[in-house]
């Protein structure tokens, strides 16, 4: 059965003229596979919990502007959506209001997950990875976009970030200050507060996955202990923990 949804999704991504894959975090394990895809021309879009599987740096790369309208622009113009191990969360949705483009197909692991948040056309349930691959495989020789496409997706992503700037003041100083400290390998490990909800899981930058670091629970506190076990985990990596008053 997965053969057969993943050859179907396979031939309705190579037949999409621009497609968009989204990215949650059940997808941190899969970066080569969405190199390979990116680098054919699909354009991508992160959740937070996803940040560095595609870098930031990458052409194809809407990192995580779900909500900015200059991005949102551009997932419609997509005729084809991708999402992989993500939940679409209703702060990166618009509280689901956020239109995805038809055909919708849905890669997890979790049979539950089929649908919860968005209507899928096609749900594959499967590891990210594994799938991940298989498409990118069935999609060689193929290329979307062009060089005018890359040059809007690398527009919008700066309308994107000078808004953010603007809406973070002061924090947009703070957020340049620990990016000018940490090297190109550091991690950056957070409580969430103004550092998680606004400057900390957008605009700081992702070079890589698991670079940007932060609970999945609403409590604060845990920035500490978490920067202490990241440090004694990569002792050869340069570490920055922000942690909140209660900590």
């Amino acid at each position: 059965m997965i053969t057969l949804w993943s050859r179907r999704s396979g031939r309705q991504l190579k037949q999409a003229k621009q497609p968009l894959l989204w990215l949650g975090g059940g997808a941190l394990g899969s970066a080569d596979a969405v190199q390979k895809l990116a680098d054919a021309g699909v354009t991508v879009i992160s959740s937070t919990h996803a940040r560095g599987v595609l870098p930031d740096s990458h052409r194809a790369s809407l990192r995580a502007f779900h909500n900015s309208p200059s991005v949102e622009t551009l997932i419609a113009r997509c005729d084809f959506t991708l999402v992989a191990g993500s939940r679409l969360r209703s702060n990166e949705t618009r509280s689901w209001t956020l239109e995805l483009p038809h055909p919708r197909v849905q890669i997890d692991i979790d049979p539950a997950a089929a649908s919860r948040n968005y209507l899928m056309d096609n749900t594959l349930v499967a590891d990210c990875s594994v799938l991940l691959a298989t498409l990118a495989n069935k999609a060689q020789g193929r290329e979307w976009g062009n060089a005018q496409w890359d040059a809007q997706v690398q527009q919008a992503v700066a309308t994107a970030e000078q808004g953010l700037r603007e809406q973070c003041g002061a924090y947009a100083k703070l957020n340049d200050a620990i990016d000018n400290a940490l090297p190109n390998d550091g991690l950056l490990v957070r409580d969430i507060t103004v550092s998680g909800s606004l400057w900390g899981s957008r605009l700081f930058r992702a070079n890589g996955p698991l670079m940007n670091i932060h609970s999945l629970a609403g409590a604060i506190g845990m920035g500490l202990p978490m920067a202490i076990g990241t440090a004694i985990a990569n002792p050869q990596r340069k570490v920055v923990g922000l942690v909140a008053t209660a900590a």
